[in-house]
């Protein structure tokens, strides 16, 4: 039986014929309520320009597919592996929550198989999933719970770890999130960190709404949060913020809960935390917002964007929102956590608290210059625009062309 490695060494094929366009097939979310669809719909907008690479989206749906039986699923990667026929590399978006079993090993499995270029773009890191091993105590039930633990973690090296091990390249847009698949055992020559690009959207829609149904008036200030309502956004913290600042301070949460949510008692919880600090006539949430141009209306409705995201997850995962929130030319301050203390390495359009308090928080709010963050956030919009930045991914693609040697 071939070894990975050896069967990774017979991949490369013949370059293709000058002028020949290098062909991309993207598995990847699409058409659907998702920020990593609407990050691929934006990437693909970026390439399709891009002399020498063509891309076509593969019809199934990671949100499709995860669901499936194996009788389905089985149908699903026979057609994938006639469509790779025409296609030099399979680029997927990896997001946990999409393969909740073993169809990412299976389709790195596939495109091994058919000698083409798995690409990932790698959205959280695996480091949320495959922690160190670690003995606390001499007893059963420490001994219990380290088999369990060991047993885990083999389960999530056959769905994911050895997947990650395959790909001749995978994109990541943080620092946490590199460290995590070398921790895995990826080959960091394979690794490449690509800023996350700020999307370009149109600045034509005027709302009132979220004024309106705050009763802001001017010279009052709206705070928003952007995205779906998850527990590790650190909306508490933004709620407790809005109780330590004067009554001209409104928050506005744009966004409901994600369609794959199973925490709706969440939002209970958050309607009582504002009853409690008697904030009801101060904090407005939206629900879901599916139209882009809504959305992108409602965020320049607000004077600044907040993001008190937790120290764990956050720190291993990217946010999108922080892109969209910065590409409406609204001012941003966020919580110091790895991911964004990244991006504010970078860049003065985003504000860092000190430490992951609602104090902390409210000290930023108050002593922001809006006027600045604005120009600050505009900047970097357009140096970090899918379009401005669409050549380092177009660069990549290009270097894993048939025939070209990927792997070290």
């Amino acid at each position: 039986m071939s070894t990975v490695a050896e069967v990774a060494a017979e991949r490369s094929r013949p370059a293709p014929a000058s002028g020949q366009d290098l062909s991309i097939l993207h598995l990847t979310p699409h058409d659907e309520l998702c920020g990593i669809a609407k990050y691929q719909e934006r990437s693909l907008r970026a390439l399709a320009d891009r002399p020498g690479l063509r891309n076509t989206v593969f019809r199934w749906s990671p949100y499709q597919t995860r669901d499936m039986d194996r009788r389905a699923f089985t149908a699903v990667l026979a057609e994938l592996r006639a469509a790779l026929v025409d296609h030099d590399i399979l680029h997927l978006q990896h997001e946990f929550e999409l393969y909740p079993a073993d169809q990412f090993a299976q389709i790195a499995r596939v495109v091994l198989t058919a000698k083409k270029r798995l690409v990932v773009t790698v959205h959280t890191s695996p480091g949320t999933r495959y922690r160190p091993l670690k003995l606390n105590k001499l007893g059963p039930r420490s001994l219990i719970t380290l088999a369990r633990d060991h047993r885990e973690r083999r389960r999530f090296m056959r769905q994911h770890g050895r997947a990650f091990r395959m790909a001749d390249a995978l994109i990541v847009h943080n620092p946490s999130i590199a460290d995590g698949l070398r921790r895995l055992g990826a080959a960091p020559s394979r690794i490449h960190l690509l800023p996350h690009p700020v999307p370009t959207v149109s600045h034509d829609r005027v709302s009132t709404a979220i004024r309106d149904r705050l009763g802001a008036r001017p010279g009052d200030t709206v705070v928003a949060m952007v995205g779906f309502i998850h527990r590790s956004k650190g909306i508490q913290d933004a709620i407790q913020a809005l109780s330590l600042l004067p009554s001209t301070y409104k928050l506005a949460i744009i966004g409901g809960m994600h369609p794959l949510s199973h925490d709706h008692g969440f939002l209970d919880e958050l309607t009582d935390l504002v009853s409690r600090l008697d904030l009801a006539h101060r904090v407005c949430i939206t629900g879901s917002v599916e139209d882009d141009k809504a959305m992108n209306a409602l965020i320049r409705e607000c004077d600044v964007c907040v993001f008190p995201y937790d120290r764990v997850y956050y720190a291993q995962a990217s946010s999108d929102s922080l892109s969209l929130a910065l590409a409406n030319h609204v001012p941003v301050i966020a919580y110091p956590t790895d991911a964004f203390v990244a991006v504010g390495r970078a860049t003065d359009a985003l504000i860092l608290c000190t430490d992951f308090s609602s104090e902390a928080l409210a000290r930023e709010l108050l002593k922001v210059d809006l006027s600045t963050q604005r120009e600050r956030a505009a900047t970097y919009a357009s140096a970090m625009s899918w379009s401005a930045r669409a050549m380092d991914l177009a660069n990549l693609l290009l270097t894993l062309a048939p025939g070209v040697s990927a792997r070290t």
